[in-house]
């Protein structure tokens, strides 16, 4: 059997909960959330060149949560996006987290439009601090508009 690898002495946190795409995102009251249609692939629909109608390019929410650890205090996130030909496109923006006891979450909702050119899977690289926390992949397909794949 494997022993596990252990966790370097100099990282403690924070640790990631929760990392996902999905359709609709519903928060309540008390900040708990339901994640409706996770997904890991969206079908694009591609008109022929000579079609006038436009194509409704829907967009995704990236759903990340953290739990402190025992990182403190005010940190940075932010998300590269690495298209299938491995571009990176560094985060527009950057999204603060204050991060207060070890079990609370702090939970980022991101609604991003889809990557629709080229065809393939894009990679999202969410950051802390510059530290990479994890990697989510989403596929893009494209179909022809009147055709189901």
């Amino acid at each position: 059997m494997n022993e596990p690898t252990p966790l370097p002495a100099t990282w403690s946190g924070p640790w990631v909960q929760l990392a996902a795409f999905c359709e609709k995102v519903v928060q309540d009251a008390r900040g708990v959330l339901s994640l409706i249609n996770v997904v890991d692939r969206f079908t694009v629909p591609i008109l022929p060149p000579e079609g006038s109608a436009r194509i409704f390019i829907p967009s995704v929410y990236m759903v990340l949560a953290f739990k402190a650890g025992e990182a403190r205090g005010r940190h940075m996130l932010s998300v590269d996006r690495i298209g299938p030909d491995g571009l990176r496109e560094p985060s527009p923006q950057q999204w603060p987290m204050l991060f207060g006891s070890e079990d609370r979450r702090h939970q980022v909702i991101l609604e991003m439009p889809i990557p629709h050119e080229p065809e393939g899977v894009y990679g999202f690289e969410a950051r802390i601090d510059e530290r990479v926390m994890t990697w989510l992949p989403l596929r893009i397909v494209h179909q022809p508009a009147g055709q189901q794949r």
